[in-house]
């Protein structure tokens, strides 16, 4: 396996002006004025031919935010040593002056996304078909114009079924210029980072009688960051078998098991290769209608990872979790649960693993029986738990009784120490969102989204040497979207 794509080029970020923001509105004001006449949208936006399906599709977003690159006016302190010479000739450790210096400042802004783009569906109107999406993404920053930018999304949804077997496949390519939050040294680089993600994931059923069936998943992620940056290239791949027997006509119990492999690549002169992962883990679950208003899956089991020929990696073994449910509490109203617990890599550190929770919980309420506006509030929770490895932290050096050693010339001496770099991320999240579908194809959206992020290191002179920033976000969306 190899970590890295195409290593991404910088994004031109031309001086786009008024041109995007005149085509949005010129194209929202022409949605407007045939909200109330007898247009069929079908006509343009939903174009049959041969088969195919073109559906054109068109959102404008305006995002106010307090926190658009994730700062929150730290300071770090380095300390300049002034040596004070004595009468024999030695150096002795005199005043410090400190230089502070903001690690990432806070700032607002208004940031609009003009996101043109198509899909294409081509099948029989059933469970055979195929869809093809494309959003481009272009990115305008009201105070900061120099970070304007272009991003690309592309799709590809497959489902195939003949006799007793079953196919389905997701593949999403993105090509992504934006700043990037929520993690300890990320968010200390560049304002915007780019880079390419790719992910694959296709299932198979084989049907074998009325009541079993057995499955097999392969997975395939990666991501590519822009090439001089501190932090890993990943690439994964896992596969899964399973068995799964059908007691009751809309629940099956399940058996699974599956490998992978996690690689990370050099991304810069000063990282070397890191070594690769191996993970293991089984699971033993339910998916269907639990109940008559509970629907969903869930999974139990127990994942291991290691890194195989590495004596200083850190293996780890975990229970691990799949929890994905809905619950229907009246027609108007709907609540959504989804847990995961699993293992994974750093990206930061060779050597280095993590185990991962996270969760989200929402519940949506529609307004009224026209099924028009609907309500959504929402939480999230990440936690991130990274193994301890241990790697060199510069510190000043000093004699036995504690005093500073100086060199020759009366500069301060420094010695590497092994720090422990183990430490704990914690990002929270909540919001709450308006939508009103004003026609089939007209969708009108207001939400309001906060986010807060702390990380803590266990070891103080890596956290003293390695500043991270905690921070919160306050952002505000209206959005228009168009299309079907």
């Amino acid at each position: 396996m190899s970590a890295n794509l195409n290593k991404p080029n910088l994004p031109a970020r031309p001086a786009l002006g008024w041109i995007y923001p005149w085509i949005a509105g010129m194209t929202l004001l022409g949605a407007g004025c045939v909200l109330g006449s007898d247009f069929e949208a079908a006509d343009i936006l939903s174009i049959p031919w041969h088969g195919f399906i073109f559906r054109p599709q068109l959102s404008v977003s305006a995002i106010a935010t307090d926190n658009v690159f994730y700062g929150n006016n730290a300071a770090t302190a380095a300390f300049v040593f002034k040596p004070l010479i004595i009468t024999n000739g030695t150096f002795a450790l005199g005043p410090a002056t400190t230089n502070l210096a903001v690690i990432r400042a806070r700032e607002s802004d208004l940031v609009s996304y003009v996101s043109p783009g198509l899909t294409v569906e081509y099948g029989n109107g059933g469970f055979n078909k195929a869809l093809l999406s494309y959003q481009n993404d272009q990115l305008l920053y009201l105070n900061h114009p120099a970070e304007n930018g272009m991003q690309h999304r592309f799709s590809l949804e497959t489902s195939y079924r003949v006799g007793g077997v079953t196919i389905r496949g997701h593949d999403a390519y993105a090509m992504l210029s934006s700043p990037q939050g929520g993690g300890s040294y990320l968010n200390l680089l560049s304002l915007v980072i780019n880079r390419n993600t790719l992910d694959d994931i296709y299932n198979v059923q084989v049907d074998l009688t009325e009541k079993s069936s057995i499955y097999a998943k392969g997975a395939h992620s990666s991501a590519d960051y822009q090439y001089g940056l501190p932090i890993y290239d990943y690439d994964n791949v896992s596969g899964t078998l399973g068995w799964a027997y059908t007691p009751a006509e809309l629940l099956a119990l399940t058996v699974e098991g599956y490998y992978g492999q996690s690689a990370v690549g050099s991304n810069s002169t000063g990282l070397g290769k890191g070594p690769h992962s191996q993970f293991i883990g089984g699971f033993v679950g339910a998916r269907g209608d639990f109940s008559p208003k509970l629907q969903g899956s869930v999974k139990l089991g127990v994942e291991t990872r290691d890194f195989p020929g590495l004596v200083n990696g850190a293996s780890i073994i975990s229970p691990a979790f799949d929890v994905s449910v809905i619950y229907t509490a009246t027609p108007l109203t709907q609540a959504a649960l989804t847990y995961s617990r699993r293992t994974d890599i750093s990206g930061y550190y060779t050597g280095q693993t993590l185990i991962a929770d996270s969760f989200t919980l929402g519940v949506q309420h529609a307004l009224g029986i026209s099924g028009k506006w609907i309500v959504s509030v929402r939480t999230s929770g990440y936690l991130y738990d990274y193994s301890s490895v241990t790697q060199p932290v510069a510190v000043l050096a000093a004699d036995a009784n504690g005093n500073v050693l100086f060199d020759s010339i009366g500069r301060a001496q420094y010695k590497s120490i092994l720090g422990n770099f183990g430490r704990t991320e914690t990002v929270l999240g909540a919001g709450i969102q308006l939508n009103y579908q004003a026609r089939p194809w007209l969708l009108v959206s207001l939400a309001y989204d906060f986010t807060t992020y702390n990380p803590h290191f266990s070891d103080a002179r890596v956290a003293a040497t390695h500043p991270s920033i905690d921070y919160t976000d306050n952002r505000a969306t209206f959005r228009i979207g168009i299309g079907f």
